[in-house]
Order: C-alpha cells, then structure tokens, then sequence
C-alpha cells in the first residue's frame, strides 16, 4: 500500500490502475465493506441500535455496515439520522 500512496502523491490515476491490477476489490464496483477481504480484515461489528453511541479510534479504518444499502434513503422522514464527530484529543 505504501507503493501506492507514493505513486497517488505523483498521479492519482495511476495509483487506481496500480491497485486496480494487484486486488480485485479495486476492480469491483464500490460498496459498503461488510466482511474480510484481500485488503482488509473485519474485526468486530456494532449492531444498530436505538440511540447508540460508538466511540473509537479515528486511526482505525472503518466502515458502515450496511448489508442492504438499496433501502438507504434520502428522505430525512424515512431514514435514520447519524452524526459523525471527529475529536483530536491530546491528554494533559
């Protein structure tokens, strides 16, 4: 991956092509990760839950885990609200 970034920092498409060509993830069409595969390991998984709180580190890669994104839906009536907060917090 280091390979990669170091050829996305000289020209972004042929970094896609890089990686496009060594995992076949990158040649699939994009989608929610929801299980392990070539360029990832899925570690744990938070079921949804009424008013649920989640905190981790923001240094660790992660994904939703929307097994059904079909039913995703731009209606703020319909959907669920969700709010993503990123905090740098250094101790004292």
């Amino acid at each position: 991956m280091q390979q990669a970034y170091a050829i996305e920092n000289e020209d972004p498409d042929k970094a896609t092509a890089f990686l496009q060509k060594r995992f076949p993830t990158y040649r699939e069409p994009g989608r929610y990760m929801t299980e392990s595969n070539e360029i990832a390991e899925l570690l744990c998984t938070i079921p949804a839950r009424f008013n649920r709180l989640v905190f981790y580190s923001g240094i660790v890669p992660h994904s939703a885990a929307i097994t059904a994104p079909e039913l995703l839906s731009n209606d703020i009536r319909a959907g669920r609200l969700t709010l993503n907060l990123f905090a740098d917090v250094l101790p004292r």
